[in-house]
This record gives C-alpha cells, sequence and structure tokens, in this order.
C-alpha cells in the first residue's frame, strides 16, 4: 500500500507536532518541584528549541521550489 501525504496534511501534522511540544514543556515546568524548577525549566526549553528547530527545518522542506 503506497501513502501520499498532501502538503496541507504534512503542515497540519507538523503544527500538531509544536502543539504537543509547546504542552509538554509547559507539563514539565507546572510539575517541577520548586527546588530545582530552574534546572527542569532550562532543561525542558533546551528541549522544546530543538523540537521546534526539527519542525522548523521540515517546514522548509515544504516550500515549493521557485
Amino acid at each position: 500500500m503506497n501513502t501520499r501525504w498532501s502538503r496541507e496534511d504534512v503542515r497540519e501534522l507538523l503544527e500538531i507536532e509544536e502543539t504537543a511540544a509547546w504542552f509538554d514543556y509547559l507539563q514539565v515546568t507546572r510539575d517541577a518541584p520548586e527546588p530545582c524548577y530552574s534546572d527542569v525549566e532550562l532543561w525542558a526549553w533546551s528541549r522544546l528549541c530543538g523540537r521546534l528547530n526539527s519542525i522548523r527545518a521540515r517546514r522548509a522542506e515544504l516550500v515549493p521550489v521557485a
């Protein structure tokens, strides 16, 4: 079975992935205990930035070549 995704489908999946990344960040930082919040937040921010960079790179591949 050959499944082809349209650009719109891929864009929508990337938007869902971006939203999930932000929600993960919020959940991790909200659940962090007070004494180690700064360490957890730094780790969570770094992870979020990595995920967002990956999503941006994949989104850039969708731009049609002129």
